[in-house]
């Protein structure tokens, strides 16, 4: 499986190209290669920094929070007709609007049946597997089933085309699911990958020229989201799921029937 900056680097790159701007399909994954001034508008999109939740990671099993800083970098002329710090608003108003047709940036999945006494949801060809975070969201006139979770959650696969939901992680890997009061309405899709909750953290605005010499200026827009998204290294409990673990091992200079020295395990809280 993909890594998920690489995933949210693909959706946004697929959202924006899809997107009514000015740069059209012209979105890539990176701007090492300088754009040629017949190539403009264009739109870059990277990743070059992230932190994570050093909190998250007291759960077991571990949970980590991560913030990636996802950079959409819009390239565009200087022209009479349109000078570039007009170009370059104009630009990032059609990206502020792509990025939020679509708060979760992940794949969706169409559901096609929900079963609410038992939470059992038809989602065929799903791809997830039990403990992968996931959302259940409605399209257009549709009605989540009451009682669904309206937050991430967790799936619990029972085969390739059924899942049902978990509110934790710890509630999926135990079986422990989530039922409802009524089937909802379709459209329903299940929202999978890079689950993610992202926000415009900010915007900056330079002009450089082609070549430094005779080419027309310029201007560049950069949007910085901060996109936190969540990971499941662990999902079997470990030694690395505790805060001690139960340690036996012979004292060094011991002899077979020297008595071994034991540590206790600290489960960490769910």
């Amino acid at each position: 499986m993909a890594h998920p900056r690489k995933l949210l680097r693909q959706a946004v790159i697929a959202l924006l190209a899809a997107a009514p701007t000015s740069a059209g399909p012209r979105v890539s994954s990176s701007r090492v290669d300088p754009y040629r001034e017949n190539e403009l508008p264009a739109i870059s999109v990277f990743t070059f920094h992230e932190d994570t939740d050093a909190d998250s990671a007291e759960t077991a099993p571990i949970v980590l929070t991560r913030v990636a800083k996802v950079e959409i970098a819009a390239w565009v002329r200087d022209t009479k007709a349109l000078p570039a710090a007009e170009a370059m608003d104009d630009i990032a108003e059609q990206i502020e609007a792509a990025m939020a047709s679509d708060y979760y940036l992940s794949t969706p999945v169409a559901v096609t049946a929900v079963n609410h006494a038992t939470g059992a949801i038809t989602a065929p060809a799903h791809g997830l597997e039990t403990g992968d975070p996931c959302i259940i969201r409605a399209g257009q006139s549709g009605v989540l089933p009451s009682g669904a979770p309206t937050f991430e959650c967790f799936a619990v696969v029972i085969d390739d085309d059924t899942l049902q939901l978990a509110k934790s992680l710890s509630d999926a890997l135990n079986g422990r699911v989530a039922t409802f009061s009524d089937n909802g309405t379709l459209p329903l899709q299940i929202r999978k990958d890079a689950v993610v909750e992202q926000l415009l953290e900010s915007t900056d605005c330079e002009l450089a020229a082609l070549d430094g010499k005779s080419d027309p200026l310029v201007g560049i827009i950069v949007l910085t989201y901060s996109v936190k998204y969540r990971t499941c290294p662990a999902t079997v409990a470990t030694p690395n799921d505790f805060l001690t673990a139960d340690v036996k091992q012979q004292l060094v200079g011991g002899v077979v029937d020297t008595q071994v020295v034991e540590d206790t395990i600290t489960v960490r809280s769910p």
